[in-house]
């Protein structure tokens, strides 16, 4: 597991402009586009197929059995070689990122879908699972997508989830190329925004490291949520003393 960095080593990066990823906008789902089409390509870093293989195996639990067999077959043959196009068409939808196979440029093998402040839209994941499109997919939720809820299994098809926090726990201890390691880098940077809202205060002024009421809204909510499941899970397991924390 990766260790949680303080809000002020966050803010220092961001005012020093240490993070292309930030200088670009982490906000903006194109960012990612970007940095994950160069990054999925094993021509441009070898172990790309094997970061694939770690989101697949990531998001194992996510799916229902039907498909996590697929998702089991695909770890078990990883390709040798991989690419990945932006915006193409899936099922009866478009999806963000197709990673393709390398030694056979017509095969299809993962639709891959972002997320970063937005929600998944009704019926997305579903016209995206149409016949004919490949068997298993992801959505990766980079920003407070991560924190908002998700459509229940019925609604995600043939997709399953994962979060900014499993992406990293999955890649952390990858050997990556640079490019790799600034994103990488980047979602550490909003993994604490999200973890850490309540530390900027009430003052709007000091809101600036979020993009904005809602990012500052789904963090402070995402952390409410956090403790009063801590208070249920203490609770039912029968414990003498309630933890109780005060929230300023």
């Amino acid at each position: 597991m990766v260790s949680e960095l303080a809000l002020e080593a966050v803010m220092d990066r961001l005012h020093k402009g240490c993070n292309p990823v930030e200088i670009a906008g982490y906000g903006r789902e194109s960012t990612h586009k970007g940095y994950l089409t160069w990054l999925l390509d094993t021509g441009h870093w070898e172990g790309a197929a094997q970061a694939i293989c770690r989101l697949v195996e990531a998001a194992l639990p996510e799916w229902p059995d039907h498909h996590r067999a697929s998702a089991h077959r695909w770890i078990q043959r990883p390709p040798d070689a991989v690419y990945t196009l932006f915006e193409q068409r899936v099922g009866n939808g478009k999806v963000d990122l197709l990673v393709m196979d390398g030694n056979d440029d017509n095969r299809a093998l993962l639709p891959i879908e972002l997320k970063t402040d937005s929600a998944i839209r009704e019926d997305q994941l579903t016209r995206m699972s149409a016949e004919g499109s490949p068997p298993i997919g992801l959505v990766l939720l980079l920003g407070s997508s991560a924190v908002r809820d998700i459509p229940e299994i019925e609604g995600r098809g043939r997709f399953a989830h994962l979060t900014l926090e499993k992406v990293i726990n999955a890649w952390h201890d990858l050997d990556m190329p640079r490019p790799g390691r600034d994103w990488l880098e980047a979602l550490r940077n909003e993994q604490t925004r999200l973890a850490r809202a309540f530390e900027v205060g009430s003052d709007e002024s000091q809101w600036w490291p979020y993009r904005g009421k809602k990012h500052v809204f789904y963090a402070l909510l995402a952390t409410v949520k956090g403790h009063c499941r801590q208070t249920t899970a203490t609770s039912a397991h029968g414990s003498s003393t309630m933890a109780v924390t005060t929230l300023s």
